[in-house]
């Protein structure tokens, strides 16, 4: 709404946004799950039913199959063991001991992934020891569990779409930006949960290591020069732009937008030949690019605008 201005505020059949602004409280109001989903059921119930050796454990604890139950118990205890000193090898070597499957740019991310993967493995099951079945009921820090969780799928899936794609060139700066972007996320769900995990001395010991975890975060600073690179990249690469809203209606306003912006794009020489040269130094065909540019232009930020009687008759 910041780049449309007065077209997303003026109802009419010219607003870009409107109606979609409209609409996005629908899935928030009405479904009402948004808040349970993060707070209750995403790793607060998803972390009793995936897990490897949990839910196990329950059933036969209600069947009495002491000898089932042991063989779990045990193996859960090998799997948190095994998952605290991979957390611990990949923490101190900042990922750099996961062996990646992708190509260079990918496979650093992999590491890092591999390595919020672990820590949260291990940090999963050491809040299931100290809470039991409370943590259910603590939503906040069951919410940031679910935070974590949520930013590794994604995470996931931005590496694979961008193997699936080939790891072209100029894809890598909008991987830069979605990695390091959820990177961070995780860095702060983190540290909320070290520092609201238990209280007394583990309280003491989760806070220092909170503190460590800052030092030793997974994600850096997204740089505003990334950001540039990335509006000029979607601006002028109708490509890269196409690839990004293969999903997308591309119909009605938004394909006017988009005529309007490649208008502009191939203008671009001809305009900066007149600024330069003047007028005269123009050719028939780049006088007919620049004017169709600025018909184009003038279509598209043109804000809906009606007569008192035109509007209650509306």
């Amino acid at each position: 709404m910041d780049i449309q201005g007065g077209a997303a505020i003026s109802l009419g059949p010219k607003n870009l946004l409107a109606h979609a602004y409209f609409g996005s409280p629908v899935a928030i109001t009405v479904e009402g799950a948004n808040i349970m989903t993060r707070t209750l059921i995403q790793f607060g119930q998803g972390v009793i039913r995936c897990h490897p050796y949990v839910y196990g454990q329950i059933e036969a604890l209600e069947k009495g199959d002491v000898e089932t139950f042991d063989t779990l118990f045990f193996s859960h205890i090998k799997h948190v063991i095994v998952n605290g000193f991979r957390s611990l090898l990949l923490g101190l070597s900042r990922g750099h001991l996961h062996r990646t499957k992708q190509g260079l740019v990918a496979g650093r991310y992999e590491q890092k992934l591999s390595w919020v993967s672990a820590k949260f493995a291990f940090l999963s099951d050491v809040a299931l020891v100290i809470m039991g079945a409370g943590l259910k009921r603590k939503e906040s820090l069951s919410g940031r569990f679910a935070d974590i969780l949520a930013q590794m799928y994604m995470l996931t899936a931005s590496l694979k779409r961008f193997r699936e794609e080939g790891e072209r060139k100029e894809d890598e700066v909008l991987l830069k930006v979605a990695m390091e972007n959820g990177f961070n996320k995780i860095d702060d769900a983190f540290a909320g949960i070290y520092s609201n995990l238990s209280k007394g001395v583990l309280g003491v010991i989760f806070k220092f290591t909170g503190f460590y975890s800052r030092i030793n975060s997974f994600g850096t600073v997204v740089k505003d020069t990334d950001l540039h690179k990335i509006a000029a990249l979607l601006s002028t690469n109708a490509d890269v732009r196409s690839r990004l809203c293969s999903n997308i209606y591309k119909g009605g306003r938004v394909g006017e937008l988009l005529r309007a912006s490649q208008a502009m794009q191939d203008a671009r020489e001809a305009i900066s030949k007149l600024k330069s040269q003047g007028e005269q130094a123009l050719d028939d065909n780049e006088k007919s690019l620049i004017k169709r540019a600025k018909k184009l232009q003038s279509e598209i930020i043109a804000v809906d605008s009606y007569s008192h009687g035109e509007y209650f008759r509306c």
